[in-house]
């Protein structure tokens, strides 16, 4: 949750740092004016009242420029931060968008080349702005913000440090605003994309070469023919190897800039955003392939690549699927036609993008006008078979039809506004949705790790429907999780939690299109509403299954135990069981009756009550086992455990309480790593390890705390047990 916490606690800096900022500069300007105005009157002072007034009046004026003078500053300074914020987001949101940025800094190895990566990168974009002067500090600062990066972290992390590294460089430029925060952001994710592509193949290159070198340096030491020509065989290897990869990156950062451009033009998005049909779709598509190869003078590839998208079918729907398709088809055709280059890439992506673009738009402005054409004459045709033969008739139609048509004219350029409108909102809600679930730890985790895809259709649909009720649309609950279902099944396994991301939020705008709920202006609120109720269900979610595995794990162990006593041990082990299967009952009753037990599944109720499972030597007579100690709470794997359930627990504390569920499913997950770890260890065992953690990572939370004023009373300590009690109860619910 580091991201999402530090984009909270960073706007509130930032607004409070420029209120105070404000405050200061208004303090000042409005001490100094009244001080030099009263000077002023002071030394210039004479008898009369009109004299007075004169001062009194110089004074106030000044009072007022310095007054005038701190809202300006406290306005430019709010809007600073605005640009700056909607520039950080945007840039975010297109780099993930790059396939060659994600695919990079997804798997780089080491924190050096990161940096370096990312120095480069930086250098480039802030050349192409036309900002050389700073390509050399602003380089530094960025290869900085990178390097504080923990290699592994994933490329959000990476997005995340280079957008805000860029909004501070950018801060006093002047290129900054509301307004051109997108299209700036746009510039420099192309750029960076074209430099990242540029040092991967140059990785890639290197490395080829290396291999090459190696061999011929093999064939040198051997002094035989054959050795020579298995060098040569060798060499050539290489060098295939290394146009191999020149021509994937190329192809990669092709269709990275492609996409990201496509989606950019709001006419594109307007076109295949609504379409219903998909023969229709494939129809413009084609189309529009043949007219971005025409704009290349690749005429004779033309017609092969309209084909191939007309034939190919579609991995999903919507706008982002088109853009797939078409980028699919147009990139391998320029690879034929020995087009495309790492360099040249962003650049051929964003010429054919456009050409695209505009002949998707004009086709699709075509086909209904010809529906449209097609009405008319249809009520034409019916006009024509009621005729009559007064000449009152016939003017009164045609009058009739002059005020229809006009009334069309109306409709449709009201109608044109509303579609622009709601493509904005819905726009600006899949950018705002996109973002704050890739901030969300829960979402990430579950989505990038995720194994089927059935498992992430079940997650999504009931994230979905508990999203929509949460809305207080639960008239649309069934039919909008179908929906996120089906958009989610489209992903491919392993395509990362952007993908998933981006599925969702597209999904659900398109859902929420038609309820009223989304404008430009509360986009990102409901945005917001949505991850979090999302982020509630996938959390549950995830921990209901670990639950359900670590339930049938303990079954399995419990199954194995049972088969494998001995008969010195059976008596100890039934007296063992026979007092735990005595306290998990008594949960369980406890549970139905509401009197705090907390009712654990049959795998962890066994046994808590005696510890079960447990071997004999315990320390103090408090019935702790010495060997839970030694090799369970003190192991590197509990240190691990330990350490990651901290963050958890910060997530889960607010000014508002304690957040329970949290507490309750994470000890849930606990017990069933443990258990899953622990060779054949007993559920008992692992419910109690994870206990000893959870305490453990409490006491570090609190060695480092503030402590405030705390509730001894038995009334507030027994409220929070109960709380407690119903977490567990929730999380092991068999």
């Amino acid at each position: 949750n580091a991201s999402q916490i530090a984009a909270s606690v960073a706007s509130a800096v930032a607004s409070s740092a420029s209120a105070a900022a404000a405050a200061a500069s208004s303090s000042a300007a409005a001490a100094a004016g009244a001080s030099s105005a009263a000077g002023a009157a002071s030394s210039s002072s004479t008898t009369t009242t009109t004299s007075t007034s004169s001062s009194a009046a110089a004074a106030a004026a000044a009072a007022a420029a310095a007054s005038a003078s701190g809202a300006s500053s406290a306005s430019a300074a709010a809007s600073a931060s605005a640009a700056a914020s909607a520039f950080s987001s945007a840039l975010i949101s297109d780099l993930l968008g790059i396939g060659v940025f994600g695919n990079t800094f997804g798997s780089i190895g080491s924190a050096s080349a990161a940096s370096s990566i990312a120095s480069a990168a930086a250098q480039a974009a802030l050349s192409g702005l036309g900002l050389s002067y700073l390509a050399s500090a602003g380089a530094s600062a960025v290869a900085s913000a990178v390097a504080g990066v923990g290699v592994g972290a994933g490329a959000y992390a990476y997005a995340y440090a280079i957008a805000n590294a860029f909004a501070s460089i950018l801060a006093n430029t002047g290129l900054l605003s509301v307004s051109s925060a997108a299209s700036v952001a746009s510039s420099v994710a192309s750029a960076i994309a074209t430099s990242v592509s540029s040092s991967s193949a140059a990785a890639a290159a290197s490395a080829s070469a290396a291999a090459a070198a190696s061999a011929s340096a093999a064939s040198s030491a051997s002094a035989s023919s054959s050795a020579s020509a298995a060098a040569a065989a060798g060499a050539s290897a290489a060098a295939g190897a290394a146009s191999s990869a020149s021509a994937s990156a190329a192809a990669s950062a092709f269709s990275s800039a492609f996409i990201s451009a496509l989606l950019g033009f709001s006419q594109f998005n307007s076109v295949f955003g609504s379409i219903t049909s998909a023969s229709l779709g494939l129809g413009i598509a084609a189309n529009a392939v043949q007219s971005g190869l025409a704009s290349l003078g690749l005429g004779a590839a033309a017609s092969a690549a309209a084909s191939a998208v007309a034939n190919a079918g579609l991995n999903g729907s919507g706008a982002y699927a088109y853009a797939t398709a078409i980028a699919s088809a147009i990139g391998n055709a320029l690879l034929g036609a020995g087009f495309l280059t790492a360099g040249n890439a962003s650049q051929i992506a964003a010429s054919v993008a456009s050409a695209v673009a505009s002949s998707a738009s004009a086709a699709a402005a075509a086909a209904s006008s010809s529906a449209a054409a097609a009405g008319a004459s249809s009520a034409a045709g019916a006009a024509s078979s009621s005729s009559t033969t007064t000449t009152t008739s016939t003017s009164s139609s045609a009058a009739a039809a002059a005020a229809a048509a006009a009334a069309a004219s109306a409709s449709g350029a009201s109608s044109a506004s509303a579609a622009a409108s709601a493509s904005a909102a819905a726009s600006a809600f899949s950018s705002a949705l996109i973002g704050d679930l890739l901030g969300i730890g829960v979402f990430g985790n579950t989505f990038g790790s995720i194994g089927s895809a059935s498992a992430a259709s079940s997650i999504a649909s009931a994230a979905a429907q508990a999203a929509l009720s949460g809305l207080g649309l639960s008239y649309l609950a069934s039919a909008g999780a179908s929906a996120v279902a089906s958009a989610v099944a489209g992903v491919g396994v392993g395509a990362g939690a952007y993908a998933y991301a981006y599925a969702i939020a597209n999904a659900f705008a398109s859902i929420l299109a038609n309820t009223g709920l989304l404008s430009v202006s509360s986009a990102a609120s409901v945005a917001s509403s949505v991850a979090s109720a999302i982020a509630t269900s996938v959390s549950s979610s995830s921990a209901a299954a670990a639950a359900s595995a670590s339930a049938a794990a303990a079954a399995s162990a419990g199954a194995s135990a049972a088969s494998s006593a001995s008969a010195s041990s059976s008596a100890s082990a039934a007296a063992g069981a026979g007092a735990g299967a005595g306290a998990g009952a008594s949960g369980a009753s406890g549970a139905a009756g509401g009197s705090g037990g907390f009712g654990l599944s049959s795998g962890f109720g066994a046994g808590i009550g005696g510890l079960g499972g447990y071997p004999s030597g315990a320390l103090g007579g408090l019935g702790i086992p010495s060997g839970l100690l030694s090799s369970g709470l003190l192991s590197p794997a509990a240190n691990q455990r330990i350490a990651s359930l901290i963050p958890l627990i910060l997530s889960a504390i607010s000014p508002n309480g304690v957040n329970f569920g949290v507490i309750g499913s994470n000890i849930a997950s606990l017990a069933s790593q443990i258990s899953q770890s622990g060779g054949g260890i007993a559920a008992s065992q692992a419910f109690t390890q994870a206990l000893l953690e959870l305490v453990a990572a409490f006491i570090q939370v609190l060695s480092s705390a503030q402590i405030g004023a705390v509730s001894s009373s038995s009334a507030s300590a027994g409220a929070t047990a109960n709380a407690f009690a119903q977490s567990l109860s929730s999380a092991f619910a068999g």
